[in-house]
C-alpha cells in the first residue's frame, strides 16, 4: 500500500469512528484488515444478534475435549448468543457416572430457583425416579440451552451455539439411555440433526457414539394433562427395562 493510500485508509477508519494506533516507523493497516477484526465486537456492542457461523474462532471455544470442570467453566463464560446475559447458567447436575441422563428445554430460573424442577413437578420427578429404584442423585440432569430465557420458547440460536456443550456431556457421560422430556426437546435436537428421529428407535447420534433415546412428557406438562400419565408411564416401563438389560 502506498503512503497516499494508507493516509486515506486513515481518513476512512477516521470517519468510521475507529482510531488507529500506530509506531513510529510502521506501516499502517490494511483498512479492510482493520473492519474484519472490528466486526464482530462492533455488532455485538450493538445487540444485534450474531450468528454462530459469522463468530471468528478466536471467539469461540473448542469444547470437545474438555473435562467437566473446564465445560462448566466454559459455559459459565459463554458470550456465543444474547442469552449469555443471562443470571441463572447451569451446566446440569447430578452423578457424572450416571447411567440416565434427562435432558429437558432450558433452565427455567422463573419457575425454579434451581433451574431445574421445584414444587410438586419435583415431587413428580423424584417419584418417577423411585419407580426406577433409583434417587435424584444416581441421575445426570441438563437443558439443551445452559442460559435462562425467564420462560420464553428456546430459539434456534441458542440451541446451535449450545450444541457442542451438550455433545461433550454425552460424551464424557456415557450413558446407557438419554429421556428426553418433551416433544419440544426433541425437536430442538432433531434440528440440529443430534438425534436421528422421533421413533421408538430414536438414537442420540454424535461422532461415533449411538445413545437409545426416549421421550417422555415433562413432569410439569403431567401435572397440567393427567391423561398423559399413561404415556410416562410405558417410557419409564421401557426405561427400567432397559437399565435391567
Amino acid at each position: 500500500m502506498s503512503q497516499q493510500q494508507q493516509y486515506e485508509a486513515v481518513d476512512v477508519l477516521d470517519a468510521m469512528g475507529i482510531t488507529v494506533w500506530q509506531r513510529r516507523n510502521m506501516p499502517l493497516p490494511d483498512a479492510a484488515e482493520v473492519e474484519v477484526k472490528t466486526k464482530n465486537h462492533e455488532r455485538a456492542d450493538k445487540g444485534e444478534l450474531v450468528a454462530f457461523s459469522e463468530i471468528s474462532s478466536e471467539d469461540s471455544i473448542d469444547v470437545s475435549q474438555l473435562s467437566w470442570s473446564q465445560l462448566d467453566a466454559a459455559v459459565a463464560d459463554c458470550q456465543q448468543c444474547l442469552l449469555h446475559d443471562s443470571k441463572q447458567k447451569s451446566l446440569g447436575f447430578g452423578d457424572l457416572n450416571a447411567d440416565v441422563m434427562f435432558i429437558t428445554s432450558v433452565v427455567d430460573v422463573v419457575s425454579s430457583p434451581a433451574g431445574y424442577f421445584v414444587g410438586q413437578t419435583e415431587a413428580l420427578f423424584n417419584g418417577m425416579l423411585h419407580f426406577l429404584g433409583l434417587r435424584p442423585q444416581q441421575v445426570y440432569v441438563t437443558a439443551v440451552a445452559k442460559c435462562s430465557q425467564n420462560g420464553q420458547p428456546l430459539n434456534e440460536s441458542a440451541t446451535e451455539n449450545c450444541k457442542g456443550h451438550l455433545q461433550r456431556q454425552v460424551a464424557l457421560l456415557k450413558p446407557k439411555v438419554i429421556v428426553l422430556l418433551g416433544d419440544s426437546v426433541a425437536q430442538d435436537l432433531q434440528q440440529t440433526k443430534q438425534i436421528t428421529d422421533l421413533t421408538d428407535k430414536a438414537l442420540f447420534c454424535h461422532g461415533d457414539d449411538r445413545v437409545p433415546l426416549l421421550i417422555t412428557p415433562h413432569p410439569e406438562r403431567l401435572l397440567q394433562n393427567p391423561l398423559d400419565k399413561r404415556k410416562a408411564w410405558q417410557v419409564f416401563c421401557q426405561l427400567k427395562k432397559s437399565l435391567k438389560a
